[in-house]
């Protein structure tokens, strides 16, 4: 179960970050505050012409935890399985923070304190559920004709 935080291509979840700072964390009434659940990771237009969810490719603990996005533009993990909670170890979820967020426009930019990379996504939301999208290169082998670019979709519900 090691390594669910290969979510990497997702969030930075890898980190623990400590310092908090005011940042924008809504844009045009779109708050994203509270409890959600990641339910699917999906590619379009579909990897080598037929792959297109890659839920099943992901660690099972990815799509077991809740994340707690805080109105402060933190983000922690909440209801941790028992056999994922090995991989959290030396992080306090009830302090510490596995990444940030903010709105800068219309975009989410999910970043943390200890990489200059910060992944940025169309954000959308309708009641319970959120969308984050963008493009990227997917490397695959020149066997499965080599890389592709997708958009990579992440689709949460709010766990009610």
């Amino acid at each position: 179960m090691k390594n669910f935080f290969y979510l990497g291509l997702l969030l930075y979840l890898i980190a623990s970050c400590r310092k908090v700072e005011k940042i924008e964390t809504e844009t045009k009434g779109n708050k994203l505050e509270g409890y959600w659940k990641l339910k699917s990771f999906t590619v379009d237009p579909p990897l080598v012409g037929a792959i297109s969810d890659l839920t099943p490719f992901l660690d099972p603990c990815a799509t077991k935890v809740t994340f707690y996005f805080r109105d402060n533009g933190t983000t922690t993990f909440v209801d941790v399985p028992e056999v994922c909670k090995g991989d959290l170890e030396g992080i306090n979820l009830n302090t510490d923070a596995i990444s940030k967020w903010k709105f800068e426009g219309e975009k989410l930019i999910i970043f943390n304190d200890y990489s200059t990379q910060k992944d940025e996504y169309e954000f959308q939301k309708k009641e319970d559920t959120m969308i984050w999208k963008r493009k990227q290169v997917v490397t695959l082998p020149a066997a499965l004709g080599g890389n592709q670019t997708a958009g990579l979709i992440l689709t949460f519900t709010r766990r009610k």
